[in-house]
């Protein structure tokens, strides 16, 4: 899928098989981009980069690779296997997976970059044809790194190296919604060097656990502004989007009796088929009795009914009635 960037340029954008995403992005996450992927421990990070690639691998015929910073890869696919993906045998055909755990010694012994691990993935990539890469846990690299500056460095090396090798990339990162000071000093470089930034976040409201996606970036593209919804089932995870802004309904000149002769009457013949009405008036007003007049009349036309009644119980309801 492509969308308008500019004048006579075209961003192309990947589908990422994720239940509602596509809806609010406009098409997907950009083709041979980066996408940042933020937000606190628990909040689906890692679950919504692996169904990336997932769906990428399955309906696509894509290759990709997972590089794990953080967790182990063993830890990971035993996660995963709560999900339909049919991970273990698209991990032997078209997934890759790396663990890139570094222990802190060995990164303060000297000085650190990440060359040895990107001469390997390329390697790697050139293998099996990748063309989606994920970075999980990048957090965890950057916080090894002594100094802001070699912090950088090591960033810029990443961006370069899959400029360069034109993949479609995801670099998911921890964040602490309660030190948003601290967010931004250590990762809003990150912010401005990718291409689509998408925040996760989970919060309690009224005692339930909430989690929630927003695309607070997308360069070149618009995408559906605030923030959704998440839900976890058996096929992964999925986003309520918006869905369309007009329900369209269809006008009708017919109408249908309320029950009540005189009123029909005033009504010109009865209610307009497949409107709404709202009958409102103070206590003993009749206002159910109406309401059951307007039933009996549409059973009397042989037409299915459902009487939802708020107030009283069905059997006293019917004995009224």
């Amino acid at each position: 899928m492509a969308v308008k960037k500019g004048a006579g340029q075209l961003l192309s954008k990947a589908p990422t098989g994720i239940q509602g995403f596509d809806e609010i992005s406009f098409g997907g996450l950009p083709r041979n981009r980066i996408t940042l992927v933020m937000g606190g421990p628990g909040t689906g990070k890692s679950v919504f980069a692996l169904q990336e690639l997932v769906g990428a691998a399955r309906k696509s015929k894509q290759s990709g690779i997972f590089v794990a910073f953080e967790e182990n890869i063993d830890s990971i696919l035993a996660n995963a296997a709560a999900f339909d993906w049919g991970l273990p045998a698209l991990a032997r055909k078209r997934l890759l997976f790396m663990n890139a755990q570094l222990s802190p010694a060995f990164v303060a012994a000297g000085d650190f970059d990440l060359g040895g691990l990107l001469a390997m993935l390329e390697a790697k990539q050139q293998e099996i044809g990748a063309q989606w890469v994920v970075f999980d846990g990048i957090d965890v690299l950057l916080s090894l790194l002594r100094t802001p500056r070699a912090k950088m460095r090591e960033i810029y090396r990443l961006r370069e190296w899959l400029t360069r090798r034109e993949l479609t990339a995801i670099i998911t990162t921890k964040i602490d919604g309660e030190v948003a000071s601290a967010d931004a000093a250590n990762y809003g470089f990150m912010q401005f060097m990718v291409d689509c930034v998408v925040r996760f976040d989970r919060r309690m409201e009224e005692g339930i656990p909430v989690r929630r996606l927003e695309i607070s970036k997308y360069r070149g593209s618009a995408f559906a502004p605030g923030e959704f919804p998440l839900s976890f089932g058996p096929h992964g995870m999925a986003v309520a989007s918006p869905g369309p802004t007009d329900v369209p309904q269809e006008a009708t000149t017919e109408r249908v009796s309320t029950g009540f002769e005189g009123l029909d009457q005033m009504l010109g013949g009865g209610l307009f088929r497949g409107s709404s009405t709202l009958i409102t008036g103070a206590p003993g007003t009749s206002k159910t009795t109406l309401a059951g007049l307007f039933t009996e009349s549409a059973c009397r036309r042989g037409e299915r009914t459902l009487f939802v009644s708020f107030d009283e119980g069905g059997e006293r309801v019917r004995k009224e009635l």
